[in-house]
């Protein structure tokens, strides 16, 4: 065989999007067990950040560049992945970047008030759910408690007045009766 060639193309073609900085983060990434998800989500946010601070970002980079999304419409969570993926990055070069931690606000308001409540049900168009939502309002029935709820239940006439003594009632305001007694 002394006299055949190999048929092998050196010439091959790399892409122009892979950056070796980009690739130890990853090969970081993997190596301290990131999951395959927060994975691909941290250097998708890393890759943004490198965009606009070039490959050999500083702590004052990215501090700078915190100050910067955090001027944007992003959500305080979006604003927590960016610092958690830049503090990695800057962790994987031996630096340690301090970036505060936002709390979430992602609570519900503690009540609603009356306006709130009648603002909700005057954008109910179909009757059964204008019933739902009205009973659960005005009985504070949960979600799951309104499905379950029968015919046989419900007691319009007087909450006060049960059928036998281990019968449980819960009164209703007026005007989540009006809701039911409409609905056939």
């Amino acid at each position: 065989m002394p006299g055949k060639k190999l048929n092998v193309d050196w010439n091959r073609q790399l892409k122009s999007d892979i950056n070796p900085v980009l690739l130890k983060f990853e090969n970081y990434l993997r190596y301290r067990d990131y999951s395959p998800v927060t994975s691909e989500r941290y250097l998708a946010l890393v890759k943004a950040y490198l965009s606009r601070r070039g490959n050999r970002p500083t702590v004052d980079d990215a501090i700078e560049f915190r100050a910067e999304i955090a001027n944007s419409n992003y959500s305080r969570a979006t604003l927590n992945l960016y610092s958690a993926a830049i503090k990695s990055f800057h962790k994987m070069n031996g630096e340690g970047v301090d970036l505060p931690y936002l709390k979430l606000d992602n609570k519900l308001p503690y009540f609603l008030t009356a306006d709130n409540i009648l603002e909700i049900l005057s954008g109910i168009t179909n009757l059964k759910h204008y019933a739902m939502i009205s009973l659960s309002f005005y009985c504070m029935l949960r979600a799951s408690e309104v499905c379950n709820l029968d015919d046989s239940d419900l007691n319009l006439k007087d909450p006060d007045t049960a059928d036998s003594e281990r019968e449980r009632t819960q009164g209703c305001h007026p005007a989540g009766k009006t809701g039911i007694r409409e609905t056939p």
